[in-house]
């Protein structure tokens, strides 16, 4: 019976006889590279020899378990190094191709897999002179799991194998796959890592678009984005053991994606008492105050950014109630409102946040834009300074606006209409001119633009607290 069985292995390397058919079908390795697999068409075992092969086995090899029934779809090479991986489909792969050529090695000789000294490093078996491959049991410590020919699939001991398989010559491998998720890496740290494996050498190189965080020669590395950066960013790893003949390199490959949101994304626009709309202009700055009457106002913010954006509004001043004249804010997605009231300058700082998602990334901007709307007399100017003339050729006046004169004394205080810097800044963003005021008195300048290049510039006047913005039109 004995001879009847081996006669059954042999059928492992002659496939093509008798009632059995295949058709041809490509597989891959890990790494792409296409091997030779063969589908059965027809010829598939009879239940009753399916029965009697198992049973036969198992009597031969009593501290063999069994896994699974005998099948002609696959054999040992075809179970190892590909079904065993979650390959699909199914097949039969053969030591060597229909044209003679290396088919199996394939797995391990384009860098897929790599040579290990020791079983306790190995995933992989293959014996060398027997063609036969198995994989190391994960259930069972000191045991592996192989499909023998068309026979049953089965765990045995490394040598508890047919004769004809020579269990004592075998070559151990080892997985050279990277681990490390492949999404878009938004912030934070990442770890790839490799196989650990006893005596080799570990050298990772990694894209310009990271920065590594700890040691780079080990099985492992971590990375994080280097700055800010958006893009292509990949880790690589070469792998040198004792037993193998030469280094494997091994990569991961995503995307670093930097903060999607920059404070010049953010647009805000508001109408008092149901009125016209007024765009709030903050040029190059995070805040801005806005000089207005009191009434009834709506405020919305806009962004073109792409993806999912979301807003939040936040009061950052004192509760209402406190003096400062606001009452019934409330918000709604990109979209807030509240009332000003009184005579005492009332004042209600808004800070609003855009957050957006794209491609799997949430950024926010780092420092949230500010609008202070203060409320003072009924026919207000909607500023604390008037520019003029505009458009001007040589020089230009700085003065407090109408109504700020009109205003009471604590009006006038919380406004605080006197210059303490002015800047004038180009349409590209480059300043012009800079002048600083060390006194708290100053509330008119002239100033000479006779030299500047006619042109529409930035105005920006500070009074200790807020920027003020005019555009100027110089010819």
């Amino acid at each position: 019976m004995k001879k009847i069985l081996l006669f059954n292995f042999i059928l492992c390397t002659f496939i093509n006889v008798h009632a059995q058919t295949y058709i041809n079908t490509t597989v891959f390795t890990p790494r792409g590279t296409p091997v030779e697999g063969k589908t059965l068409t027809s010829g598939e075992l009879t239940s009753a020899l399916i029965s009697a092969w198992r049973i036969q086995t198992l009597t031969d090899f009593p501290n063999a378990t069994f896994l699974a029934d005998a099948t002609r779809t696959y054999n040992c090479h075809g179970y190892a190094w590909h079904i065993s991986e979650g390959g699909s489909p199914v097949v039969w792969i053969n030591q060597y191709n229909d044209a003679g050529n290396p088919n199996v090695y394939k797995y391990w000789t384009d860098g897929s897999y790599i040579k290990v000294c020791n079983e306790a490093d190995a995933e992989k078996i293959h014996y060398y002179t027997g063609d036969h491959s198995a994989i190391i049991s994960t259930i069972v410590t000191g045991t592996y799991e192989s499909k023998w020919g068309p026979n049953i699939r089965i765990r045995h001991a490394p040598t508890d194998v047919p004769v004809i398989y020579n269990g004592s010559f075998r070559n151990y491998y080892a997985s050279t796959k990277v681990i490390g998720s492949t999404a878009n890496l938004c912030s934070g740290t990442r770890t790839f890592s490799v196989k650990n494996i006893s005596g080799a050498t570990y050298v990772w190189t990694y894209s310009s678009t990271l920065a590594v965080v700890g040691p780079i020669n080990t099985n492992q590395i971590t990375v994080q984005k280097n700055g800010t950066v958006t893009g292509a960013a990949w880790v690589s790893v070469q792998i040198t053991t004792p037993c193998s003949t030469t280094s494997v390199n091994s990569n991961q490959d995503f995307t670093t994606v930097g903060s999607f949101v920059q404070l010049n994304d953010i647009a805000v626009s508001y109408t008092r008492n149901q009125g016209n709309l007024q765009t709030v202009d903050f040029d190059t700055l995070n805040n801005v105050t806005i000089y207005t009457q009191t009434g009834s106002f709506s405020v919305t913010a806009t962004t073109s950014l792409a993806g999912t954006n979301s807003f939040d509004w936040v009061v950052t001043g004192p509760a209402p109630g406190s003096g400062y004249g606001w009452s019934n804010f409330t918000k709604s997605g990109s979209n807030c409102s509240f009332t000003l009231s009184g005579t005492n300058a009332p004042t209600i700082p808004l800070q609003v946040t855009l957050t957006n998602t794209q491609n799997g990334c949430t950024t926010s901007a780092s420092n949230n834009k500010i609008v202070v709307f203060v409320g003072s007399i009924q026919g207000a100017s909607m500023t604390a300074f008037e520019v003029s003339p505009n458009p001007a050729s040589t020089m230009l006046n700085i003065s407090p606006a109408d109504n700020a004169n009109q205003l009471s004394a604590i009006e006038k205080n919380s406004i605080t209409p006197t210059i303490k810097e002015i800047r004038l800044i180009d349409k590209m963003g480059n300043i012009k001119l800079t002048k600083r005021y060390a006194d708290n008195l100053t509330k008119t300048d002239r100033i000479n633009i006779s030299d500047l290049p006619n042109d529409m510039y930035t105005l920006l006047i500070f009074n200790g607290t807020d920027w003020e913005s005019h555009k100027i039109i110089k010819q």
